[in-house]
Parts: C-alpha cells; sequence; structure tokens
C-alpha cells in the first residue's frame, strides 16, 4: 500500500492537465474572435458594397435636369436593394440607405469635396456633379466572443462617393471663348420661349500667341502635340475621324489657329485648297474622307469650264473666287425694314450673308460696348437680298423671320423644281453652285457637316497658352454660314462666321439628334 502511494506521488503522467485546463479557456476565446471577426468583416464588406452600388446608381442621375436630386436619390434607395447576411441585430436583412449629401465637385489633389448642394436650392439639379451615401448602420452579435465579454461589434456603417464622367463623340474640337465673360452664353428667353441668341450671327476670330480673348476660337486637345497636327486636322475635315471623345466639362486646349486648319473647316463647303499627296492628312479628302455637306451654297464661285479636281476645287482663278460683283449691304438707315434691299446695286452671286452689322460698310456697330460683345450680331440679315436673288416667286412662308439656318434647310427639302440654287449665272463665265461639285465620298444623311457642336468656354481670361484646362460652360449647336476667305469689308480670312443655332443638351439627359453620342461612365470616387 504504502508502495503504490509512493509510485503515485512521484507519477508525472497527469502534470500536463492543469496547464491545459487553463489555457483552454484562451483557446477557445482566440477561436470565437477568429470566428466573429471573419462575421464582423462579411458584415462590413456587404455594407460597403451596398453604399458603393447606391453611389454608383445615384450619380448616373445627376445630369443637370430636372429633379435630378430627386431622382437620384430615389435610384440610391428603391433601384436596387442590398441585403446583409451576416448582421443579426433584428433589423432585417435590407440594406437602407438614408443619407445623401451632393457636391459641385470633387479636389483630387486636396481629397476632399467642393460646394456641398442645398437640395432646395432652385439651381441644386444643375450644380450636383457628385453624391456621398451613407448607409445605414448594422450589428453583429457574436457566437462566442462574449466568453472574453465583447458581446457584439456596434453599430458599424459605410460610405462611398461617385461622380459621373462626361463625354461626346463625333463633333470637331472647336471651341469659343465666351464672347460676354461673366454671362451666360445663350440663355433660354421665357418671353420668347426660345434662346436668347437663335438666329444671332458670331463672328470668332482666330486665337494668336499664349492669350485669349472674349470671342476668339481655338480648339480642344484631340491628342495632337501642336496645331496643324494630324489629329486636329482630320478631326476638323474628316466625316469620320478615329479620335477620343471629349470631356463635357473640362478639356485641354491649342494654342494658336494656322491655316490648315481653315482649309479643313473649308471642305465643309466643297473647297479642298490643298495638295493631294498621299502622304498628307488632308489628302485623304480626295478619297473620301471629307465630303462636303449636301447645301454649300456661298458666295464663291468658279468659271464654268473648272475641273473637278486640282485648281478647279481650290481658291484659284481657275476654282473657287469672289464674284466681280459681291454682296455690300449700304449704311444704316433707321428707315430700313427687312424687305429692304440692302444692296440696291445688286450682287452677281451672294451665300447666306452675315448680320448686317458685321460689315464694315453697314456703319452701325452690332451691340455691346466694345469689340469683344460686338463679336455677337443681332440676327438682322439681308433676307430680302437673299430670297429676291434665288427664290423670289417660291418664298416660303414666314421668310421674313427665317434664320440662316432654316433658310438652308428648306432650300434642301423636296421641291418641283429644287429649292436649292445650282449652276446659277455669276457674271461672266462665272457659276455658282449648291450642289458639291469637288466632293467624293458617301455622305452620311443623319449628320449635317455645317452643323457643329461648339464648346464656350467661360475661363478664357485665365487661360495661358495650354496652362490650365478650359471650363466648359455650355456646348452650343452652330451653323456654318460661309467659308473662311479674306473677302474684305470687315471679313478677315481668320476667322470663322457661324449662326446660333440651339444650345446642345449634351450636358443634360440627352444629346441633340444624332449630331454628337454622348457617353456617361459613373465611378467610385472612394
Amino acid at each position: 500500500m504504502s508502495a503504490r502511494r509512493n509510485s503515485l506521488i512521484r507519477s508525472t503522467s497527469g502534470a500536463v492537465a492543469p496547464t491545459v485546463a487553463l489555457s483552454l479557456f484562451a483557446l477557445i476565446a482566440a477561436g470565437g474572435i477568429a470566428f466573429d471577426y471573419a462575421r464582423m468583416a462579411a458584415m462590413d464588406t456587404e455594407l460597403q458594397n451596398a453604399a458603393d452600388q447606391a453611389a454608383l446608381a445615384a450619380v448616373t442621375q445627376l445630369d443637370g435636369g430636372e429633379d435630378a436630386i430627386v431622382r437620384a436619390t430615389a435610384a440610391a434607395q428603391d433601384l436596387i436593394t442590398n441585403n446583409t447576411r451576416f448582421a443579426n441585430d433584428g433589423g432585417g436583412a435590407a440594406i437602407g440607405v438614408p443619407t445623401l449629401v451632393f457636391y459641385e465637385s470633387y479636389d483630387q489633389e486636396a481629397d476632399d469635396f467642393v460646394g456641398q448642394i442645398d437640395a432646395a436650392d432652385e439651381d441644386a439639379d444643375t450644380r450636383a456633379r457628385v453624391v456621398q451615401v451613407t448607409v445605414a448602420g448594422r450589428e453583429a452579435f457574436f457566437a462566442l466572443t462574449p466568453i472574453v465579454s465583447i458581446l457584439s461589434s456596434g453599430d458599424i456603417a459605410a460610405s462611398a462617393a461617385a461622380g459621373l464622367g462626361r463625354s461626346i463623340c463625333k463633333v470637331p474640337p472647336l471651341m469659343i471663348c465666351n464672347p460676354t465673360p461673366g454671362e451666360e452664353f445663350n440663355p433660354f428667353d421665357p418671353d420668347t420661349g426660345q434662346e436668347a441668341l437663335r438666329g444671332f450671327g458670331v463672328k470668332v476670330v482666330g486665337q494668336a500667341g499664349n492669350s485669349w480673348s472674349p470671342g476668339n476660337f481655338g480648339f480642344l486637345d484631340v491628342g495632337q502635340d501642336d496645331v496643324g497636327a494630324p489629329d486636329l486636322l482630320s478631326a476638323l475635315a474628316y466625316q469620320n475621324p478615329t479620335l477620343d471623345c471629349l470631356n463635357v466639362e473640362t478639356n485641354d486646349v491649342d494654342p494658336g489657329v494656322t491655316a490648315p486648319a481653315f482649309d479643313a473647316i473649308n471642305t465643309r463647303f466643297d473647297i479642298y485648297n490643298f495638295g493631294g499627296g498621299g502622304g498628307s492628312t488632308l489628302g485623304a479628302c480626295f478619297n473620301g474622307a471629307c465630303p462636303a455637306a449636301s447645301n454649300v451654297i456661298k458666295d464663291l464661285v468658279r468659271p464654268d469650264n473648272a475641273n473637278n479636281n486640282g485648281n478647279g476645287c481650290k481658291i484659284h482663278n481657275q476654282g473657287w473666287q469672289l464674284p466681280s460683283n459681291q454682296f455690300s449691304p449700304q449704311a444704316y438707315s433707321a428707315s430700313q425694314t427687312v424687305t429692304t434691299l440692302m444692296d440696291p446695286n445688286g450682287v452677281d452671286a451672294m451665300g447666306l450673308p452675315r448680320d448686317n452689322c458685321h460689315y464694315l460698310s453697314y456703319g452701325q456697330s452690332c451691340p455691346g460696348s466694345n469689340a469683344d460683345e460686338q463679336r455677337v450680331g443681332n440676327g438682322n440679315w439681308a433676307r430680302q437680298d437673299y430670297f429676291t436673288k434665288y427664290h423670289n416667286a417660291t418664298r416660303p412662308s414666314g421668310w421674313q423671320t427665317m434664320t440662316r439656318y432654316e433658310t438652308y434647310v428648306w432650300e434642301q427639302q423636296a421641291a418641283t423644281p429644287s429649292n436649292l440654287p445650282n449652276n446659277v449665272s455669276a457674271g461672266g463665265n462665272l457659276r455658282q453652285y449648291g450642289v458639291p461639285q469637288c466632293s467624293s465620298g458617301t455622305l452620311d444623311s443623319a449628320r449635317d457637316r455645317r452643323l457643329v457642336t461648339v464648346a464656350v468656354v467661360d475661363n478664357c481670361a485665365d487661360l495661358n497658352g495650354t496652362s490650365v484646362p478650359a471650363e466648359i460652360g455650355k456646348w452650343v449647336d452652330m451653323f456654318l454660314v460661309e467659308p473662311a476667305y479674306n473677302r474684305g469689308n470687315g471679313v478677315t480670312g481668320t476667322e470663322v462666321y457661324f449662326e446660333v443655332v440651339r444650345n446642345n443638351t449634351v450636358a443634360g439627359s440627352e444629346s441633340t439628334g444624332s449630331q454628337v453620342i454622348r457617353r456617361d461612365v459613373p465611378y467610385l470616387i472612394r
């Protein structure tokens, strides 16, 4: 008996049991923490995914249109339903989206939001461009961690912010500096139910050097190294240039405007004032890349024996040239009306003319207190002269108030005989053509080569060469009235003359027709 007791006293076979018993508590706690932490992490991922998806859904509605914020809120809260599988706080499976905050923009360098929007503001829908979404907090009650007196995760929430990348495609990269800085260009006029500048002529002058002035025009960056580079020329001349799309709100600019750029624009008028070398960008125009518009009526005429290639298609004494008697409006008089012939001396040929106040012979400045503002006309052009010469017996109803663009469209409408002046005597052996003579290739009938969408830039005073991006306040559809050419009488060869047609809704919920394609891509900011 004594020997057995002594043997038991000396035995070490159970020495580890107390250690195991003491450590078992910690081992179970560690396992419990791992299990419950995985549950908490999974729930956090669910909440973050819900916030991300809600932010992306909301920002797609921030198009600057009516009720954009209301639509964005509804999209975040109702368009999609995100459920949690790991929250067990009795709050149900659905993840709520109670909080949306809207901002004007997001400063990536400062990593901060800019301009919080009050949804009650009158212009809130227009200004909202970024949304921050916060989902309702949820809680996970732990299964095993209570062993160490930790019962739950506490409320865990998640937030996400999103913006909308906006771009337009199929447009030439033309920009003009707002002729009236600090004011909206072409605002809607509730009294007339139309935009204020509809039908007004706009004379924009090629920008030179690094400085930009109101009424200057230039080009948005399409990837070229310098003005006149192949990418820019193809963007201006080609019907289907292979270029990147343009940012709707900001874009880099290119300083300087050179002659090849004007030549590229003039292809839309059936003028091919360049060589046909196979290695040149514009040389491809002779192989169908740059078809002219279907109506190329203009004041430039050419000999009746001109060929349809070479000099016959250039600005040349064997090709396009001014007639001997070109349009020149007489001096302004208060007695003049829309039925007054502005050039009673007669003209050999004329295109759709500028606003009268943009000719020196008129002697009356366009509205505005300075030369920059006077680059915008008043919509008064020589309707009587044009319709008397070309449509005296077949005038459309309401011709007295028609815009140049409306006249241009009317001339293309089916009629017997055609409304479009073509092969008309222009003095001597010169003829005027409204139908293209030199153009090759197939014209896309869904697009108008003389209707272009132009970016109106509001921060030209801050531009110095390419130092800062251009801030685009508006996109406007404008009609190309005439080819660039030095005609005298206040008309130089370094300017482009437009007529305002309408504001393009590319910055809103949809673009205007098939002239442009808009692409919007929502993206997460953080």
